[in-house]
């Protein structure tokens, strides 16, 4: 068994082998550089890989990042929020060649679970159809998992899959209702951490500038400051606190009163009974000071759900896997038992 994240930072890849599990994961970026015989011979002097493009050489994952910050040049990621750049032939072939990179070959139909923030339905969307025919083509059988769905079966496990949970990373937001495994109401949004870090480093004049002169956004340096100690958005103490918390605040209203809208109009009200916990995962709820403010939001916004405990998850990038994993091992057992029936 088999499971993919296709996560806008990294491409994590999860697999279940006979004695035990193995996770693998890449950058998910690339760089680019002037095809110089100079750049290519000391390239290949570090062993590092390369692919010649036109006029160009083309660097992928950890490489990239290294060549990035030792250059100066900027990372170009292979997926824009989240998403499988449109018109880009060169990006669709590097995505390949990273999953190439951090999964094997299937001998034979191997299932493979296929997180994905947005849609479960490969024939609708057109990023998951090019996943689904990757995976195709090296053997497997996708099965795509919401992410919110995915961190319910990963976190959930103890309170019988009944639950809330808020998804937030780098590439968008993500929030359901779970009951006893089966998904209540889910609304996804484009309102993630990269938005913050490209709205703060505008409002700072925060750039860098390749070596022929172009300049770019310096996200790479806010994303760093927000996981530095001593910051926190409930108790901010500087002006770039204060802003930071400002954003957190207003992107926190929109996710959750697109929520509320979403819960009430389902069926969610009369099923789930009783107080529930809401489990919050992501990189950007583990900035310090985001239980708080979160809490904070939640009784601004009034939401009509009883809460019994709010928690958020330490850092674990293979926490979507493990949960997608979990996921097709309950559907297996599931329909072996109505095999057996």
């Amino acid at each position: 068994m088999v499971c993919l994240d296709f996560g806008t930072s990294e491409f994590r890849c999860l697999r279940k082998q006979a004695a035990c599990i193995t996770g693998r994961k890449s950058p998910a970026v690339y760089v680019s550089l002037p095809a110089d015989e100079t750049d290519h011979s000391l390239l290949q002097q570090m062993r590092i890989p390369t692919i010649r493009c036109d006029d160009s050489l083309v660097v992928v994952g950890a490489a990239a990042l290294a060549l990035s910050k030792q250059l100066r040049i900027p990372c170009i990621p292979l997926l824009i929020d989240g998403l499988v750049p449109t018109n880009d032939p060169l990006g669709r072939q590097l995505i390949s060649t990273v999953l190439d990179s951090i999964l094997p070959t299937a001998g034979k139909e191997t299932p493979c679970g296929l997180v994905s923030r947005s849609a479960v339905d490969s024939e609708q969307t057109t990023d998951l159809q090019l996943f689904a025919q990757l995976l195709l083509l090296k053997g497997y059988i996708p099965v795509p998992v919401t992410s919110a769905s995915a961190v319910a079966s990963a976190e959930l496990g103890s309170d019988q899959f009944t639950g809330i949970v808020l998804d937030w990373g780098a590439s968008g937001a993500s929030c359901g209702v779970y009951r006893l495994g089966e998904t209540l109401v889910e609304c996804n949004l484009v309102n993630g951490g990269g938005l913050v870090d490209e709205r703060i480093a505008t409002l700072r004049n925060r750039f860098n500038w390749d070596r022929e002169g172009n300049r770019y956004l310096d996200t790479q340096s806010i994303e760093a400051w927000k996981k530095s100690s001593g910051i926190r958005i409930d108790q901010p103490r500087s002006e770039d606190e204060k802003l930071l918390a400002d954003i957190y605040r207003e992107q926190l209203r929109t996710i959750l009163f697109r929520f509320k809208s979403a819960f009430n109009t389902s069926a969610a009200p009369w099923i789930l009974s009783g107080a529930a916990k809401l489990v919050c995962a992501g990189g950007c709820t583990l900035i310090g000071g985001f239980l708080p403010l979160l809490a904070e939001v939640i009784r601004e916004v009034e939401l009509p759900i009883e809460l019994s405990e709010i928690r958020v998850c330490p850092l674990d990038p293979f926490r979507a896997t493990r949960g997608a994993m979990v996921q097709l091992e309950l559907d297996r057992l599931a329909e072996s038992k109505i095999g057996v029936a």
